[in-house]
């Protein structure tokens, strides 16, 4: 969810709530806040469960004697924190089952974002929701991975125009476990959907960051911290297109934890290297702004003054434009730096397998396959991609 104004009075209201986490005299202002502001308690209950916030705000304030906020929104926060400290629990079980399932394929997992904060910062798990696990493996293993999830219970549900382009083109592939409890699992094994930086980051840097960790009886690695705040920033910039809520939440988090050893240079340096000075601009001043961490301000002016390269403007402002599907395969196909890995980029996606388009488009008679390519063609001119 993006950032709201911050003229109305809900957005502050939040923003002292999570403030408050590391800095108890928030509470007071927010008393302040609501005995002297007239508060659409509907709104701000519906904005928090949209946020995913409801579990980290009933932690935060139930033990405040929160005389001042209504009793039926402090139960609602409520039961958002008891039904996700059982969802949390489903996962961890989960988490810990494929941990040692990979462990003994000798294939190395770091956990991403939600995965890894939610185990490491928050001191307790239930008040990270996840909405799905986002596991990295390097690319070479990717399809023995691939393997390892469908024998464990996972559905791909993933049709290919052309077999193995997925693994050359892309970066992740969504699995479901479809059981009493589903669970959505993402499996990475580039940072971006984007090829451009598929190319050109380094994932090296950011797998020998990693820190270990212990989920049940597995072992677990995540990004150490200054990979982690860059991984944050270009997911929530150049994936979601917007600054959200918990994001900012998850930074506050990273920087009071790791507050005193944090390499601020090095931050700036691997922003500039990578070209991802404008996410990582955009989302550390937003999160400054908001929710007040312990930033050094040498910091921020350092961050405001780099000059980022013209093709990183450009990348950036394509990227977070909602570009049309024909705009995003020529923004793809010029990030591949070899022509003839363009050459089948190109052909693999404009013309797919006579397999892939009767399934796509639930064909019986094979006859009718070659009219549905200029269909496919017209169609990607005008669709907007979500």
């Amino acid at each position: 969810m993006p950032v709201p104004e911050a003229s109305s009075q809900a957005p502050q209201f939040i923003a002292l709530v999570l403030q408050s986490r590391h800095d108890p005299a928030r509470l007071r202002e927010i008393e302040y806040l609501i005995r002297n502001n007239a508060f659409s308690w509907e709104g701000v209950l519906r904005f928090t469960r949209q946020a995913a916030l409801g579990p980290l705000f009933y932690h935060t304030l139930r033990d405040s004697n929160p005389a001042f906020l209504p009793p039926a929104v402090m139960e609602a926060w409520r039961q958002d924190y008891y039904h996700n400290a059982a969802r949390t629990a489903f996962i961890e079980g989960e988490l810990e089952r494929l941990l040692i399932l990979f462990q003994q394929q000798d294939i190395p997992v770091i956990l991403l974002k939600g995965a890894a904060l939610a185990f490491t910062l928050y001191g307790n798990p239930t008040l990270r929701p996840m909405m799905d696990v986002d596991l990295l493996v390097p690319p070479e293993q990717a399809s023995a991975a691939i393997r390892l999830l469908e024998s464990a219970g996972y559905d791909d549900n993933h049709n290919e125009p052309h077999i193995g382009l997925t693994l050359a083109y892309e970066s992740q592939i969504r699995f479901v476990r479809r059981e009493l409890t589903p669970l959505l699992l993402e499996l990475h094994w580039h940072l971006l959907d984007v090829p451009y930086y598929q190319y050109r980051l380094p994932l090296r840097w950011f797998r020998q960051s990693a820190r270990p960790f212990s989920i049940g009886a597995a072992s677990a690695c995540g990004f150490g911290p200054e990979a982690q705040l860059l991984h944050l920033a270009m997911h929530m910039i150049l994936h979601h297109r917007t600054v959200t809520w918990m994001g900012m939440q998850d930074v506050a988090e990273i920087i009071h934890h790791y507050h005193g050893t944090l390499d601020w240079q090095q931050i700036l340096a691997r922003a500039r290297q990578y070209e991802l000075l404008l996410p990582v601009r955009r989302v550390f001043l937003a999160t400054s702004r908001t929710l007040h961490p312990p930033i050094p301000p040498s910091f921020l002016v350092k961050l405001q003054a780099l000059a980022p390269s013209p093709r990183e403007i450009r990348l950036n402002a394509w990227l977070t434009a909602s570009p049309s599907v024909a705009r995003r395969f020529l923004i793809d196909l010029a990030g591949i730096p070899r022509w003839r890995q363009r050459w089948r980029f190109a052909w693999q996606h404009l013309l797919p397998s006579p397999s892939y388009m009767r399934q796509r488009y639930g064909l019986r008679s094979p006859w009718l396959i070659p009219l549905l390519y200029p269909y496919r063609w017209l169609h990607g001119l005008r669709k907007t991609r979500l």
